[in-house]
């Protein structure tokens, strides 16, 4: 996973600390990467990214050659765009508090919603509804939360 991790870093800029945010967070990178290398069945499976800010672990799921899929706000979407074509990934842009995640129904394998669920300022119950929506029967739902608690983040 190291070798992942080293191409993921070696192919972002400074854009709004965007190393320093990579360091905070490399170690998260790592853990969703190898559940990630774990659930992979078989070639062209979609996995989908909400909330994919940086495209770090999109980059890394492009390695494990899932087909990778990012949604975020219009800002993220507009910083990181060119970085999602050069890399192959479908980024679309999505206020989730607004609109519907816009893919089809059953589409997807993997749904992540990594450090994302913090960030939502309304009740989350429709964008679970969606979430199912455009889940593939079987598939699975990755969701991860800070931990508050952790030294890192008490500091």
């Amino acid at each position: 996973m190291k070798s992942i991790i080293d191409k993921i870093y070696n192919n972002i800029s400074n854009i709004d600390n965007e190393r320093d945010y990579f360091k905070f967070h490399k170690n998260r990178y790592s853990f969703i990467l190898e559940i990630l290398k774990k659930l992979k069945i078989s070639e062209g499976e979609n996995l989908l990214d909400i909330g994919s800010h940086f495209l770090h672990i999109l980059i890394g799921a492009k390695e494990l050659n899932y087909d990778t899929y990012g949604v975020d706000l219009k800002l993220f979407v507009n910083l990181i765009e060119d970085r999602a074509k050069s890399f192959g990934i479908i980024l679309k842009e999505c206020d989730l508090s607004v609109s519907n995640i816009p893919f089809e129904d059953n589409f997807f394998n993997i749904i992540l919603l990594n450090e994302t669920l913090e960030h939502l300022d309304f009740h989350p119950l429709k964008v679970f509804q969606d979430i199912y929506r455009i889940l593939r029967p079987g598939g699975k739902v990755i969701i991860t939360t800070p931990n508050l608690t952790r030294l890192n983040n008490r500091i």
